[in-house]
């Protein structure tokens, strides 16, 4: 049986393009342009307004992660720790983000590369805002072998453990704090080198417990510089699938303003179950059934 693309598919749904199956096992990832529509990205970017700091509390937040960089000796002009800034607030209590989890842009798409009777189910929901300085540490690889880090293909079949789906909410162009990944190691069964890295500026970076002295914790790290990597530039609008034994973390953000992205999480049914939200009783009797509870 060949898969082909079927742009008539029930409920308008989008099947993956021969090119796409190909991409996906040869790179793990692939990109799906102009994913949702601009009213949609304007509706979810008004939500993640209404729930963003200020910009004292981010001046704030950036002097505390500045403090704990310093403690490990990572400090640089920019440096701070962590993913990104939360924001005050669950976008997952908003139906513009519950609207996502199953979005005919990628739902076909984790149908066939969850792959088949292990239907895909929503493991969470988040929203990346990733100031100057922050980055996302390298982690995770074929390698590791562990229930998440799952890769096959037989027969057909593609038979994933986790998929990530990351939808850009403005444009982030090089050195944006981006997703950055080595394409083809979610099939490697060799740790990549960089993890040998004991440099607490490098990649690898380093995680601290909050002390008792009241040092700040948190992480630093980040892809720059990671031999193989490569750096996913996104639009607004644009949709990164990729499967999580995939070697990735992020570009240090060295560019003015936040990086705003969508960060889900699928996988089969089997996997643990998804604590039951306030939020998850406004959701259609589809999306309901995505949800691994």
């Amino acid at each position: 049986m060949t898969w082909q693309a079927n742009k008539d598919d029930i409920g308008g749904f989008i099947l993956p393009t021969e090119m796409e199956d190909y991409l996906f096992d040869l790179r793990g990832y692939i990109v799906i342009k102009n994913a949702v529509s601009v009213s949609h990205l304007k509706e979810l970017n008004d939500i993640v307004d209404s729930l963003s700091p200020t910009e004292e509390q981010e001046t704030e937040r950036a002097k505390v992660e500045r403090k704990a960089a310093k403690a490990v000796g990572a400090e640089f002009d920019t440096e701070r720790h962590g993913f990104g800034s939360p924001l005050l607030g669950d976008v997952m209590g908003h139906e513009p983000f519950q609207r996502l989890i199953d979005h005919s842009s990628w739902i076909t798409h984790l149908n066939r590369y969850i792959g088949g009777e292990n239907k895909p189910a929503f493991y969470g929901g988040s929203c990346i805002v990733r100031w100057p300085g922050q980055g996302s540490r390298l982690h995770s690889g074929g390698d590791s072998r562990d229930q998440e880090t799952q890769f096959r293909y037989h027969n057909n079949q593609f038979r994933c453990g986790l998929i990530n789906m990351i939808l850009a909410l403005n444009d982030s162009g090089t050195g944006g704090g981006n997703t950055s990944v080595v394409p083809g190691s979610h099939k490697s069964n060799i740790r990549h080198p960089e993890y040998d890295n004991t440099d607490p500026r490098g990649p690898r970076g380093w995680k601290r417990k909050k002390p008792n002295d009241g040092t700040p914790g948190g992480e630093g790290g980040h892809m720059d510089g990671v031999e193989g990597a490569v750096e996913i530039n996104l639009s607004a609008g644009d949709c990164l699938l990729f499967v999580d034994c995939l070697t990735h973390g992020s570009t240090k953000r060295r560019t003015s303003g936040a990086r705003r992205a969508v960060l889900f999480r699928y996988a089969p049914k089997w996997m643990p179950k998804l604590k039951q939200m306030d939020w998850m009783d406004g959701l259609t009797e589809a999306q309901r059934k995505l949800i691994a509870t």
